[in-house]
C-alpha cells in the first residue's frame, strides 16, 4: 500500500509540473488560431456615388511609438487595402471621393486559466477512484502574449466624416517576414469582408 501511495504522489507531482506548460501551449495556440473582426458603417452615406479613393498613411512617428517593427509594414498594408478597394470597383486617385486611413496598435495582454488535478489516495480497484477518497488541487496559470489590432477607416472626402470602420485583432507570434505579410493579408481580407459596398462602376467592369 505504501508503494502505491508513493507512486500516485509522484504522478501527482509530475502532472502539476507539466500542466502549466501544457496549458500555456494550448492558450497560445487558441489565441493565434483566428482573427476577431468588428465593423460599423454609416448607412446614410452617399454610397452609390463613391467611385475613387486614396490612402492616407498614419503619422510615422506615432506609428513607430506604437510599434517600430510594424511601421516597416506600411507598404504591405497599403498594397492589400488598395487591392481590396479595387476589387470593389474603386479607382485609386489623388482627387478622390473616399479617404482610407489605417493604424496598428500592439498591446501586451494576459490570460489566466485554472486547472484541477485530482489524485486518489490508497488502492485503486475495479470501480476506479481511491479507496480513501482523493485530493484535488487547483493551479492558476498566467500566460503573457501580444495582441495586434489593425484599424481601417473610410472617410467621405467632401464632408470629412467617417462613414465606415473596421478592425481586426489577433494574438501575435514570432514569425518570419513572409508569414507576417500573410497574416496582414488575411486580417485585411477578413476586415473587408464586412465592407459590403461597391463602386457604381463595379458592374461595368465585369
Amino acid at each position: 500500500e505504501q508503494g502505491r501511495f508513493v507512486f500516485f504522489a509522484l504522478m501527482k507531482s509530475m502532472l502539476q509540473k507539466a500542466i502549466p506548460f501544457l496549458f500555456a501551449a494550448a492558450i497560445l495556440a487558441s489565441c493565434s488560431s483566428g482573427i476577431s473582426v468588428t465593423s460599423d458603417s454609416d448607412k446614410n452615406a452617399d454610397w452609390k456615388n463613391y467611385r475613387t479613393f486614396r490612402i492616407v498613411p498614419p503619422d510615422l512617428e506615432q506609428l513607430q511609438a506604437s510599434d517600430a517593427h510594424w511601421a516597416h509594414k506600411m507598404p504591405v498594408i497599403e498594397n492589400y487595402i488598395t487591392s481590396e478597394m479595387m476589387e470593389r470597383g474603386y479607382l485609386l486617385s489623388k482627387e478622390s471621393d473616399l479617404v482610407v486611413t489605417y493604424f496598428v496598435v500592439i498591446q501586451n495582454k494576459q490570460k489566466a486559466y485554472s486547472s484541477s488535478v485530482s489524485m486518489g489516495m490508497g488502492g485503486y480497484g475495479y470501480y476506479g477512484g481511491g479507496m480513501y477518497g482523493g485530493v484535488t488541487s487547483t493551479n492558476v496559470d498566467i500566460v503573457d502574449y501580444q495582441e495586434g489590432t489593425l484599424y481601417i477607416d473610410v472617410h467621405d472626402t467632401k464632408t470629412g466624416m467617417q462613414i465606415w470602420h473596421g478592425a481586426g485583432s489577433k494574438a501575435l507570434e514570432n514569425q518570419v517576414t513572409s508569414k507576417q505579410d500573410a497574416t496582414i493579408e488575411q486580417a485585411i481580407r477578413y476586415i473587408f469582408y464586412r465592407y459590403k459596398y461597391k463602386s457604381p462602376d463595379y458592374t461595368k467592369q465585369r
